[in-house]
């Protein structure tokens, strides 16, 4: 569940995305059908993981006016794939201000330690370091790269996000890349919940505070088997910035903030064969 999140100056990568599956040699037989729409959507991450491997597309559209540093209106898209045998995704970064010197920006995550493209951290190029924990002078990344906020867009991590969702209902069937799926409506039980509120967190604003912004809506897409193929959601953090904005200046009746983002990730080939460069 990744995300690109534009507050202030700085935009950081966040996630809300899932996935799931259950393999023909699996234990459990059971249909998504044939489960209520909390229990499949639930044990959608439980059924991916077993698949060994996807691959994923990530696509993030953020608009946003009133900030500091001019208005916003792009998408960013990354590729990659996951390897859950042995805990280990790889994406790259496409979208405005993610190549440098002609390299796009690449992801690489092995269990809970993220690393990114030498260039990105002012290290040689064709090799991976540590991903830098905070924005400094010698990062050339666009925005903030927290290991935090890339492993909110790997599907291990989303995986638990699907228990926080509640208020779930089936839509119906359709399909999406010659695949017959059935789309499900959820919210969050709360807004710290969302794949949205650890970036948020990042930007030491109190928990308190948080509470007051609205459960995000999250659609899921899952085939016969239970395995997530897409999963959509979005965030409009406007009001909010206003009204906590309002506390320490009148600017924002002149300039209101608009905050918006928009997260869409989808997932195939399931139990492919993956590749995952070593560091």
């Amino acid at each position: 569940m990744g995300v690109f999140f534009l507050l202030g100056a700085a935009s950081v990568m966040v996630s809300a995305c899932g996935s799931t599956s259950s393999g023909h040699n699996q234990t459990s037989t059971v249909q998504p059908s044939q489960l209520t729409p909390l229990q499949a959507v639930s044990s959608a991450g439980a059924a991916s993981s077993r698949s060994k491997s996807t691959s994923v597309y990530i696509r993030t559209s953020i608009q946003s006016s009133g900030i500091p540093g001019g208005d916003v209106n792009e998408t960013l898209t990354a590729n990659g794939v996951v390897d859950f045998s042995s805990d280990q995704a790889f994406v790259t970064i496409s979208g405005p201000g993610t190549t440098v010197s002609g390299t796009p920006l690449q992801i690489l995550e092995i269990g809970n330690k993220t690393y990114v493209d030498g260039p990105y951290a002012g290290a040689a190029a064709d090799t991976f370091v540590p991903a830098p924990t905070t924005s400094s002078s010698t990062t050339s990344l666009p925005f903030s790269v927290n290991p935090s906020d890339i492993s909110s867009v790997l599907p291990k991590n989303v995986f638990a996000q699907l228990g926080a969702l509640r208020n779930v209902t089936r839509l119906g069937t359709s399909v999406i890349a010659g695949i017959t799926v059935t789309k499900y409506r959820a919210t969050y039980k709360s807004f710290a919940q969302s794949p949205f509120a650890e970036l948020m967190g990042q930007s030491n604003i109190s928990a308190t505070s948080l509470a007051g912004i609205g459960s995000p809506t999250e659609y899921i897409w899952l085939d016969s088997k239970g395995r997530v193929v897409q999963v959509a959601t979005s965030t409009d953090l406007s009001s909010f910035l206003n009204s906590l904005l309002s506390s320490f200046s009148a600017t924002t009746a002149v300039h209101p903030i608009k905050l918006v983002i928009t997260l869409n990730e989808q997932f195939n080939n399931y139990g492919a064969k993956v590749h995952i460069p070593t560091l």
